[in-house]
């Protein structure tokens, strides 16, 4: 496979990623100006790439609740530090909702303390 940078006279940058013959083609029809559409190559040039996905946020918290985590109560902001020290990063909104998904399980309970909420075994 070769790749070809472009750089167009208006300065639009293109980089392109096939077999000779088909960046040939391409670069001919862009320097042709009387060519309204490039041809298209004989194979597709770019792919996406699939994202693994891991354990959700919702598991990795349901994992800090069987380590006994919760067996003190805990701010969301604690948690989020917690799961920050074994690696996996998640802005405090994305801990609430599954907080409150446990809650309404009655996995955990939820408590006011401090002017927010705190969550404990129940």
């Amino acid at each position: 496979m070769t790749t070809a940078n472009i750089e167009t006279k208006n300065g639009t940058k293109i980089q392109i990623e096939g077999d000779a013959e088909d960046i040939k083609k391409i670069i001919v029809a862009i320097q042709d100006s009387s060519v309204k559409e490039i041809p298209s190559p004989s194979r597709q040039i770019i792919r996406s790439k699939k994202r693994e996905s891991g354990p959700s946020a919702m598991k990795r918290v349901e994992n800090l609740k069987e380590g006994k985590f919760f067996s003190q109560p805990r701010s969301l902001s604690e948690i989020v530090e917690e799961l920050k020290k074994e690696g996996h990063i998640y802005p405090i909104t994305h801990i609430s909702g599954p907080m409150l998904r446990l809650v309404r399980k009655n996995s955990l309970r939820r408590i006011k303390q401090d002017n927010g909420w705190k969550y404990i075994n129940p």
